[in-house]
């Protein structure tokens, strides 16, 4: 079992019982993270930080962060990484009205989802990128965003322009207005512009090691109430 799974399992009934949960709480950061508020400030990031609906997130050359939802869902960013929570809801006794959508405007992040992504509408939990839709139910999996740098190069040390994902637990769906894939445990997919989205025969590069400052179990400092 994963330090994601321990750290799930052991926090899901603290936050579940909690009356009042903002959306996400950063868990653990190192490097340079910020968080673009919803009304327009731009401020450094911290542990403990909460995190709610219209934030963005935003890691430097250095940064990585970790985010535990209140549905139990979490994700780590990336260095380079920037993405925006676009909606969300959560209410344990209101699973029709669940709702997590974000924009991975680009960089990569490893996830494993929460209630939101198991119960309610199956079309509950979606990322969203510039080259495709990503639904998602039940799901453990990787994702890189490649978008073109103004010298035509990209983020991504030569790999071409795209999204690129790769499923460890369950199964997500790649869509866009070409077409769609299916994607299993163990595989690996690529949505690019202007093309179908497709079924790779190996990683790409998706995948990334954790800095040791995240990769371990948590060290207690989290608060239950957010």
């Amino acid at each position: 079992m994963t330090w994601w799974k321990l750290l799930l399992a052991s926090l899901l009934a603290c936050l579940l019982s909690s009356p009042a949960l903002a959306d996400g709480q950063l868990t653990h950061l190192t490097g340079k993270v910020r968080v673009q508020k919803a009304i327009g400030s731009l401020v450094d990031a911290k542990k403990g930080m909460t995190v709610k609906q219209g934030d963005s997130l935003i890691t430097g050359d250095d940064g990585y962060v970790r985010v535990l939802m209140s549905d139990g869902g979490q994700m780590v960013l990336r260095s380079n990484t920037e993405i925006k929570i676009d909606a969300y809801h959560f209410e344990q006794e209101q699973p029709d009205q669940d709702r997590f959508v974000f924009s991975a405007l680009k960089g990569g992040l490893r996830a494993i989802t929460g209630l939101i992504s198991k119960r309610g509408q199956r079309d509950a939990y979606q990322a969203n990128t510039h080259t495709a839709t990503i639904g998602i139910r039940g799901t453990e999996y990787d994702l890189r965003v490649c978008e073109p740098l103004p010298d035509k190069k990209n983020d991504c040390d030569g790999l071409a322009e795209g999204a690129y994902l790769a499923v460890i637990v369950g199964a997500i769906v790649v869509t866009n207005e070409l077409g769609y894939v299916d994607l299993m445990a163990g595989q690996f997919g690529f949505a690019p512009p202007n093309l179908p989205p497709v079924v790779l025969t190996r990683d790409p590069g998706v995948s990334f090691m954790l800095p040791a400052s995240l990769d371990g179990e948590d060290d207690g400092a989290l608060e239950c109430s957010i």
